[in-house]
């Protein structure tokens, strides 16, 4: 999530948790400098020569439930450099605590994926109910930190409920966003059966929806049948029935079964892997000369009618010496990245603002 949405968190998170008569206004920004710690990770790539360790590192030690009690006492004792805040350990590290702990939660409820048991598992668990831009969610949050903020600088009684509140509202928002995430996927099996993909079967996998940027009701849904992956836009409002956009198919790349004579090298085939681990397995192959390999995300696409990956890597070894990796988010003279940055922003607005205009109504049932 971004780094304001989750110090507002942590805020809300330290303010509604902690007795105003101990650390009064300061649990504000205790708590959100704890929310802020757990992304302090992204630095760990200046430790770091391999492109793909940025991907390994952000969201694994700093963000496990395990570290949760160390990220809160770093926090707690650079409050407590001030000795006038030194009687209130307790307090400040419970504040920490709390403002800490929320950050890896939120993030789980992305779809990027976080090692939340880390380092007993390298799972990334992500569970596709909010994107990582939602102005609602931030909204919510922002309104209840800044009235209890002020109720504690003015000392009243209660100042923890605003915060409270903000917490159970933007809790009830992410719950929606489970239920949106659901009905969207049960319109998305029956567009797949429509087209002769049985949900049911073996050879149906892979199945998930990633909310849009900002919105509860936009979803790209990918699902994989047999070596295809199958990507699709649906509009889905809170009341009514979805409505979609059909996307493009794109055959699915399975490191286990490519024979490609990059594979004669261990260090690219290592590096291929931890990009289909960091994917989840949603890999397909773009096209490349025949020295090099290169694979893109496919749950992520800058368009929703036609495929313009966001991550990708290319790995090039004509031979043991020249054997380089390159991991990239941007259009670097890429030719897959057709459209300008503008033209895929455009169309972003436009379905996130057509109330689902422009999409079409879902096929009919088919019994089997």
């Amino acid at each position: 999530m971004d780094i304001l949405t989750q110090g507002l968190l942590g805020a809300a998170a330290a303010q509604s948790s902690v007795p105003m008569t101990k650390v009064k206004a300061k649990a504000t920004l205790i708590g959100f400098l704890s929310g802020l710690l757990a992304d302090t990770d992204v630095f760990f790539r200046l430790l770091t020569s391999h492109p793909l360790d940025p991907i390994v590192l952000h969201r694994q030690l700093t963000h496990s439930i395990f570290f949760m009690p160390i990220g809160a006492l770093i926090v707690a004792l650079v409050f407590c450099v001030f000795k006038k805040n030194r009687p209130y350990f307790k307090s400040i590290y419970w504040a920490s605590l709390f403002g800490y702990a929320t950050h890896a939660l939120l993030d789980c409820c992305t779809s990027y994926g976080t090692q939340l048991f880390y380092p007993f598992s390298n799972v990334r668990i992500a569970w596709d109910s909010i994107a990582i831009i939602d102005p609602i969610y931030t909204f919510i949050l922002s309104i209840g930190v800044l009235f209890s903020y002020l109720s504690r600088k003015q000392n009243k009684p209660n100042a923890h409920k605003p915060a409270l509140i903000a917490i159970v509202l933007s809790t009830l928002y992410l719950g929606l966003g489970f239920y949106q995430n659901h009905k969207t996927l049960k319109a998305h099996k029956q567009i797949a059966t429509f087209r002769g993909h049985e949900p049911n079967s073996l050879e149906f996998k892979k199945h998930r929806a990633f909310p849009a940027i900002g919105s509860l009701f936009l979803w790209r849904t990918v699902y994989q049948y047999k070596d295809q992956f199958y990507s699709d836009a649906i509009w889905t409002p809170f009341i009514g029935t979805p409505r979609w956009k059909q996307g493009p198919a794109l055959k699915a790349f399975e490191l286990s079964k490519s024979n490609h004579p990059i594979f004669n090298f261990s260090e690219a085939k290592k590096s291929l892997k931890i990009f289909d681990w960091f994917t989840d397995g949603y890999l397909t192959k773009l096209p490349s000369s025949e020295n090099e390999i290169i694979v893109a995300d496919v749950r992520y696409s800058m368009a929703s009618q036609k495929y313009e990956p966001i991550w990708w890597v290319r790995v090039n070894g004509p031979n043991i010496q020249d054997t380089y990796y390159e991991f990239s988010h941007r259009n670097n003279n890429t030719q897959v990245l057709k459209s300008s940055r503008l033209q895929r922003l455009k169309q972003l607005r436009e379905d996130l603002f057509s109330m689902g205009a422009g999409f079409s109504s879902l096929p009919p049932t088919v019994d089997r």
